[in-house]
């Protein structure tokens, strides 16, 4: 999901804000990018999402490239939409978005045929409870460039080298 193409198509990602949160999120100069003065209380309280995509038994990688003017945190999820109450396939947590663009990774397993909410969340981070000054900034912008989904599938053959007949000759 590049978002620099010329034509203004968010590809079915949608920023939230909760309400009362002092940011925004939307599309411009080719890339997401989230104005935060204030990340909330949550780190679902910023996020950018999305929904219903289509997953099979397959193994993904997630790569958001993205920047922050200050170094903060974001967690990225794979939310299962079959399962019943709040499950995910995976997640990301605490992971940091620093001052240069660079990929932010996701891998997550998808059992079988379904869709999944991949969610990035940028509100309140705390890592470390016993640390609360080591948490989200506020007054810093957050640029997301693009956003790449790999399905990695296949199957594995293992054909032994090395046997423990040594009455044989080698074959090398």
């Amino acid at each position: 999901f590049d978002f620099a193409d010329q034509t203004v198509d968010a590809r079915g990602w949608t920023a939230k804000v909760a309400e009362g949160v002092a940011a925004t999120g939307e599309l411009k100069q080719g890339a997401y990018v989230f104005d935060i003065t204030n990340p909330g209380n949550g780190d679902g309280d910023i996020q950018l999402v999305l929904a219903n995509m289509p997953v099979k038994a397959a193994d993904y990688k997630v790569k958001v490239w993205a920047k922050s003017t200050a170094n903060t945190y974001a967690h990225i999820l794979a939310r299962d939409e079959q399962a019943e109450g709040w499950s995910t396939f995976g997640g990301a947590f605490n992971v940091v978005i620093g001052q240069e663009i660079a990929p932010l990774e996701l891998n997550f397993t998808a059992p079988g045929e379904g869709s999944t909410e991949l969610m990035i969340n940028l509100g309140k981070i705390t890592p470390n409870p016993a640390n609360p000054d080591d948490t989200t900034p506020e007054n810093f912008t957050v640029t997301i460039d693009k956003i790449e989904v790999y399905e990695i599938t296949g199957n594995e053959t293992q054909n032994p080298i090395f046997t423990n007949d040594f009455s044989a000759p080698a074959d090398n």
